[in-house]
């Protein structure tokens, strides 16, 4: 009798077990489902996103390549005040004057334009940097989310093996012998 309520409790708790370990592979399946969804979500966001590190990139080109124009116009209204000066000293005119002021404000206006596109440029620069850094944490949440399915995959070819084993061990009780 002894042995037959034993081998009655044995079957229950190894059933007990087999019906955990089902709950636990059909929550990891759940999971696993759940996990495969995020790379996709993921990916929906990085083409956009690098699209915008593209964009920047050539924004910011452009803009270098502005700067270094202005900075070369500031070169020249600086030669033509210089010039403008010594007329004027050669020769005090009101003509002289008044083309020494304009030639002043000239490269008053370039240096300015030299200041402003300097602004922007650095201001493009710090928008790029921080599109590459998005661009890179959307780069490791994509390899993050890739690992954790893989290790769920492991994760749920385990708990399927065990379940396995569980099955034959309980088979293997149940029949008489």
């Amino acid at each position: 009798m002894n042995f037959v309520k034993r081998a009655l409790l044995l079957t229950m708790v190894f059933l007990f077990f087999i019906e955990a370990q089902a709950q636990s592979v059909v929550e990891l399946q759940q999971q696993l489902q759940q996990l495969q969804r995020q790379p996709a979500a993921i990916i929906d966001k990085l083409d956009p996103q690098e699209e915008e590190v593209v964009a920047y990139g050539r924004k910011l080109e452009l803009a270098r390549d502005d700067l270094g124009q202005a900075e070369r116009d500031a070169e020249d209204a600086k030669k033509a005040a210089s010039e403008a000066l010594k007329q004027h000293k050669a020769s005090t005119s009101q003509e002289s004057e008044r083309a020494m002021r304009l030639a002043d404000h000239g490269y008053k206006m370039a240096r300015r334009g030299v200041a402003n596109r300097g602004k922007r440029v650095d201001r493009i620069e710090s928008r790029y940097q921080q599109a590459i850094l998005d661009q890179q944490k959307l780069v490791a949440k994509l390899r993050q989310a890739e690992a954790d399915i893989r290790f769920v995959r492991v994760k749920l070819a385990k708990a399927q093996l065990q379940e396995r084993q569980r099955e034959r061990q309980a088979a293997a009780s149940r029949t008489p012998q």
